[in-house]
Order: structure tokens, then sequence, then C-alpha cells
């Protein structure tokens, strides 16, 4: 069985909380993402999402619009245990962790893949 840790998207890019809307839809773009993960001392805060980040003010920090606790999985989890949180996910993706590190993100499109 397929495993998060073999389809989860690289490189992982995320920005700090204190970090301002319109600097994260500039991320976003040239980034080509559509999710940008939200930290706070290298731990994953929140997830938001580009379609939240062009509503939102662009002179907001990022933390105000990163929504609430962030469902993480193991590297190990299996494509039906992504599904499952995938379809929960509010944001369309779900960050991949290991020892406390922050590996990568698997998105509905990885797991289409």
């Amino acid at each position: 069985m397929t495993m998060a840790g073999e389809i989860m998207s690289r490189p992982l890019l995320s920005l700090d909380g204190g970090s301002r809307v319109d600097e994260a839809i500039r991320f976003a773009r040239e980034h080509g993402i559509e999710h940008v993960l939200v930290t706070e001392a290298d731990d994953v805060v929140g997830i938001v999402s580009t379609a939240t980040l062009g509503e939102a003010p662009g002179d907001d920090e990022l933390r105000a619009h990163a929504g609430d606790a962030v469902d993480c999985v193991g590297v190990t989890a299996d494509t039906d245990e992504l599904a499952r949180r995938l379809a929960r996910s509010r944001e369309g993706c779900v960050p991949v962790v290991a020892g406390g590190l922050l590996l990568g993100v698997v998105t509905r499109s990885d797991l289409e893949r």
C-alpha cells in the first residue's frame, strides 16, 4: 500500500505566522502553490489556502487566517487514512511529520496521482 512519505509534495514551502497576507499571496504565486503552511518556531500552527488569502486584508498577519489545529500524519500513513484526513481538511492538504519535523504535505492532487 502507498504511504504518505511516498506521495508527499516537496520541497516544503512555509511562512512564519508574522508574515503579512500580501506577502503570502506573492509567495504562493511565485511558487505555484495553493496552500501555505504557517509556522511558528518550526512548528506548523496552521494552513491557509490562496482562496482564503484572497479574501483577507493584505496587511493582516498570516496567523490570523491560518485556521485551527493542524491535522498532521506520519510518513507511514496509508492512502485510506490520507483520504479520510483530506475529506475533513478545510484547506485540502495534510502536513507530513516525523520525529517532530515537518517533511512535506499531501494534497488531494497528490492522492489522486
